[in-house]
């Protein structure tokens, strides 16, 4: 129960900030100096996304086309973060069993550096896929607070479902309704 009232009070924040007339449609965050700042694009349920390009720490492009038909789980973590230290195993595996039934995973290391990102994965061994996040994507990402950050779009590449903070075994499991 208190882990509701966290999610409803964060609500309440959230519902806090568009009543102060704020625009929530295209947050700007400020870059380092000498850029531009940079506005993300906005996720929410039953939209059909456009992803912004992005690299795998291994310096290849990901194809976004390449997703078209299957389930896509894009996952925010970090090396430093205990929560996602508790998630990502369960991830992974998650991963390893449904991947044949057409899942597929991009996770997003929002940590300072990609080898630091490169590091944790090779410790680890996860099979997903990983990248580390460009300005673009920090701006995803900084639109919601917390960390792990996950998000489910369907075949169809509708987002059907966020989860912000540590998701547990059953909630994880719980995916394998989208496939």
């Amino acid at each position: 129960m208190p882990m509701r009232r966290l999610m409803l009070h964060r609500i309440g924040k959230i519902a806090l900030i568009a009543a102060s007339g704020r625009p929530l449609s295209m947050p700007v965050f400020a870059q380092p100096s000498g850029q531009e700042p940079m506005a993300g694009p906005v996720w929410r349920l039953g939209d059909l996304v456009e992803f912004p390009p992005l690299k795998r720490i291994d310096g290849s492009e990901i194809s976004w086309p390449s997703y078209r038909g299957k389930v896509l789980i894009i996952v925010f973590w970090a090396s430093w973060c205990p929560f996602c230290a508790q998630q990502n195993p369960l991830l992974d595996r998650f991963y390893r069993t449904h991947q044949s039934r057409g899942l597929a995973m991009v996770s997003l290391s929002v940590d300072k550096t990609a080898e630091l990102a490169q590091q944790y994965i090779a410790k680890h061994g996860y099979r997903f896929e990983v990248a580390h996040a460009p300005p673009r994507w920090q701006a995803i990402f900084r639109q919601r607070k917390g960390l792990p950050q996950l998000f489910l779009f369907d075949r169809a590449g509708v987002l059907r479902q966020i989860e912000l903070r540590e998701m547990l075994e059953d909630d994880v499991d719980a995916l394998s309704r989208y496939l």
